[in-house]
């Protein structure tokens, strides 16, 4: 299920952990991987760039919220911020996926 769950972080990496990308979302994951490596600072641009890519990439939810959700995990302490903001937007400017 694409569906977001606000249950807590343990069942979000379990939903994520359980699903097998397509090539398609392994790509798009890469793509967006690539474009959140710039988010080092509180940037609102780079946030809305990345909010828009979230949004034109719906279909993709799983594979963006895995990286999204991996970066979270991996960045330093002085580093989360600026992403736990990404994921604010996101969640307030593309909202829910519809299954």
């Amino acid at each position: 299920s694409a569906r977001v769950h606000l249950e807590g972080w343990s069942g979000w990496r379990s939903e994520l952990a359980d699903h097998m990308p397509t090539p398609e979302e392994e790509e798009v994951a890469a793509s967006y991987a690539l474009e959140l490596a710039e988010l080092t600072f509180n940037s609102k641009p780079i946030i809305n760039s990345l909010t828009m890519i979230a949004d034109e990439e719906r279909a993709f939810s799983h594979a963006i919220a895995g990286v999204v959700l991996r970066k979270i995990g991996s960045a330093l302490a002085d580093k989360k911020l600026p992403i736990i903001y990404l994921l604010d937007s996101i969640c307030k400017n593309v909202g829910r996926v519809q299954e």
